[in-house]
């Protein structure tokens, strides 16, 4: 997946360059509007303390663009959404024959809509 020397790496540059440019948690948090516990698991890079690993790469991404630093696309190649404990299960396939109603059910639709229509027109 990644290598976590590299990711402690990056992760750990963001927070120093935080600290360099003065920034609280709480003024990142609204600028990017993300929790302030997100900002600190990115800075110790615990890509588990978020719901899925988009919302990991999609945060590091934002805040690194936040603190003007650029070096995300070194960063991409580790973070690719490799894992190994996703199991898909097989889509199943929809029969077209349920979809479209059946001529009886389309007769009596069409039967009943003209009954309601002459009823209609009679009565007012």
């Amino acid at each position: 997946m990644f290598e976590k020397n590299e990711l402690t790496k990056f992760c750990e540059e963001l927070r120093l360059k935080r600290i360099e440019m003065n920034i609280s948690y709480q003024e990142i948090a609204n600028k990017l509007k993300i929790k302030i516990s997100y900002i600190k698991a990115i800075e110790q890079g615990e890509i588990n303390k978020f719901p899925s690993h988009a919302y990991f790469i999609g945060y590091f991404k934002s805040y690194s663009q936040l603190l003007k630093i650029n070096n995300f696309l070194e960063l991409k190649e580790y973070l690719r959404p490799v894992n190994e404990n996703l199991k898909l299960k097989p889509q199943e396939v929809i029969s077209t024959e349920y979809l479209a109603p059946s001529y009886s059910t389309l007769f009596i639709s069409i039967i009943l809509s003209i009954f309601i229509f002459f009823i209609s027109y009679f009565i007012f």
